[in-house]
């Protein structure tokens, strides 16, 4: 990759990673610093698997929430960390490798999930861990297309 070009995904990834931090910490308009970290991961955490997600659709099915806060959380969450394995493959070699690549991003993830609760600035969602992975592995295939690689590997 050509030396501007480089410098570009570079900046473009501490967008990213800033914009990461926006969302899932300061999204939250109130921290909840009067419990313990262990209320608040109990309060505020969901251990079962695609819960929310079927939360939505139920509540979609019910007419109790319109179509834009389910679309929206699921979406969002799809495409949060797509960008991250395309960066990541990009920028560390190591990384472009499926396996080191999810590991990385996995662990990313359980880091940013678990710095919300201790900050009590979000909560504990398996399903977010689910559709970011989810996220992360479309991401990592759209950059083993040929015309994506040629242009962003370093």
């Amino acid at each position: 990759m050509k030396k501007p070009l480089k410098i570009i995904v570079i900046i473009t990834f501490a967008v990213y990673v800033m914009m990461i931090i926006s969302v899932t910490f300061l999204g939250e308009r109130h921290a909840l610093h009067n419990v313990s970290i262990i209320e608040h991961f109990i309060n505020r955490s969901n251990l079962i698997p695609f819960r929310t997600v079927s939360n939505y659709i139920r509540a979609i099915k019910n007419n109790i929430i319109n179509y834009y806060i389910p679309i929206k959380n699921i979406v969002g969450n799809l495409l949060l960390f797509l960008p991250m394995s395309v960066f990541l493959a990009c920028m560390i070699k190591k990384c472009r490798s499926l396996p080191i690549n999810l590991l990385v991003i996995f662990t990313v993830l359980i880091t940013v999930e678990a710095l919300q609760i201790v900050t009590r600035l979000g909560s504990f969602d398996i399903d977010d861990l689910i559709l970011n992975m989810l996220g992360a592995l479309i991401g990592f295939a759209l950059w083993k297309l040929p015309f994506v690689r040629k242009r962003l590997v370093f």
